[in-house]
């Protein structure tokens, strides 16, 4: 059993105790044990073959193209420095530090969710994947308003395990305060849900109620989502997607086309044809790499190499049929997967798949941002009722030179323009997003870049943004 399974199996019966069921769907429930399987699993089932493990790889290369050069600072770039402005910045740190694993989590099921925890005077985070949570209900604007998640703990010794299971379900009521019930359940088995047993039982818990309300509404259950920008391509309904969910059925053919592969390549092996009178009696066994004749064969006698070819042209052109499928379906460029001159393409297709990708990066990186506003939101709300000191600032993230927009060469073009003068130097500090600077410095740039052969530029310019950085 996989570890999605075995954890989505116990989860459910420990349903019981709270009365009530997962609202996803059969076809939801097929499909993101499907995107699991495919990412965690190794081996295959004898007609398919993981090895070349696509999910990963997509996933992998859609992180670092999304975050190759992001960072997360103060907005105006100052250094925090006050007590809650340290607790803001550590806050940072430690959410930086659960990027990479919400990012996959969310990439592979569609959905994970950030978990706020006070810790070490501050926030840490956790994260809970779409494998250790169940959606009890949703809005009418699809976010989740009655869920429980899960989290295991393994205690005793290897040759006696003992498995302490702590659900929580989380209900946002008609006031819109946030009620949060725990249960912790005891067994010896990883594969049942166990019996009850109080929360003090481990004492990681025992500080834990069994049922809390806030004290204040939170503007949800006071967890942040992640969810994938795609539309629902299963059953339509609000439950978020796996980044390679619409291209799922075309992995398993590629997986099977590997298997295939090896096969061919397994029978089309060096052999070495033997007569029976030149092989060993006192062997049960003969190497596959050998294939024996019959005595009674008057003209079989010796030995005799068998050296056939595999077709690897007609191998590698459906290898690489199949992966252009799936970088047209998940939205990557051209050559992500497959390779790059295996047949000639007109440079508009070439852009369009650059394109592609560029917008799957751009919507990643604005669901992210609004990831990052609503964590700093969610810890605004709880940091008073933990008692956590927290002077709340506002952030900017940066993404680097992108695949659509190349800062440096904005730079460039716009200082060209400046020197020519057509553009005002403030209009370039402007559009840059550079600090404000101080008469004297201000002066000396327009001294350096407004020259006398170019005269002064026409009283008419568009006016400058009103702020911010990059087009």
């Amino acid at each position: 059993m996989s570890i999605f399974r075995r954890l989505r199996s116990v989860f459910r019966n420990g349903m019981e105790g709270f009365g009530e069921a997962d609202i996803t769907s059969e076809a939801m429930r097929r499909a993101v044990r499907l995107w699991y399987g495919l990412y965690y699993d190794f081996d295959g089932d004898g007609k398919t073959d993981p090895a070349q493990r696509v999910p990963f790889v997509i996933v992998d290369g859609v992180y670092k193209a999304v975050f190759g050069e992001y960072s997360l600072s103060a907005a105006d770039g100052t250094v925090l420095g006050g007590v809650g402005e340290q607790v803001f910045s550590a806050a940072l740190d430690s959410f930086d530090k659960i990027r990479a694993e919400v990012f996959l989590q969310a990439c592979i099921g569609g959905e994970a969710l950030i978990k706020p925890l006070p810790g070490h005077g501050g926030f840490l985070f956790g994260v809970i994947g779409r494998g250790n949570m169940l959606v009890l209900e949703r809005g009418a604007d699809g976010g989740i308003t009655d869920l429980v998640t899960g989290a295991m703990t393994v205690r005793g010794t290897p040759a006696a395990p003992v498995y302490y299971r702590l659900t929580e379900r989380r209900t946002l009521g008609a006031d819109g305060l946030c009620t949060v019930q725990n249960k912790l359940y005891k067994s010896d088995n990883a594969d049942s849900p166990g019996r009850p047993v109080p929360l003090s039982a481990l004492p990681e818990y025992a500080g834990l109620q069994p049922v809390f309300t806030f004290p204040d509404p939170l503007g949800g259950l006071g967890l942040i989502p992640v969810r994938m920008p795609g539309v629902n391509c299963v059953d339509g309904s609000p439950d978020a997607v796996s980044l390679y969910a619409a291209a799922a059925r075309e992995i398993l053919k590629l997986y099977a086309h590997e298997a295939r592969t090896q096969d061919e390549y397994d029978l089309t092996a060096p052999h070495l044809i033997a007569s029976a009178d030149l092989l060993r009696r006192d062997r049960e066994e003969i190497p596959r790499y050998i294939t024996s004749l019959l005595d009674d064969d008057p003209s079989a006698a010796g030995l005799t190499v068998w050296n056939p070819k595999p077709n690897q042209t007609e191998l590698e052109a459906r290898d690489d049929q199949i992966k252009r499928s799936i970088e047209n379906i998940v939205g990557l460029r051209r050559g992500f997967l497959s390779k790059t001159d295996t047949q000639e393409r007109t440079a508009t297709e070439i852009l369009s798949t650059s394109v592609k990708m560029a917008h799957l990066v751009k919507d990643l990186q604005r669901m992210w941002d609004g990831v990052v506003r609503e964590t700093l939101r969610v810890c605004s709300l709880l940091a008073p009722m933990y008692a956590i000191p927290w002077a709340g600032r506002e952030v900017a993230a940066v993404w680097g030179n992108g695949v659509l927009y190349d800062e440096e060469k904005e730079f460039d073009r716009l200082s060209r323009l400046v020197e020519q003068g057509h553009l005002t130097p403030e209009y370039l500090i402007d559009r840059m997003g550079i600090k404000a600077l101080s008469p004297e410095r201000l002066a000396e740039i327009r001294a350096m870049f407004i020259r006398t052969e170019y005269g002064h530029p026409p009283a008419a310019l568009p006016p400058p943004p009103s702020g911010g950085r990059g087009l």
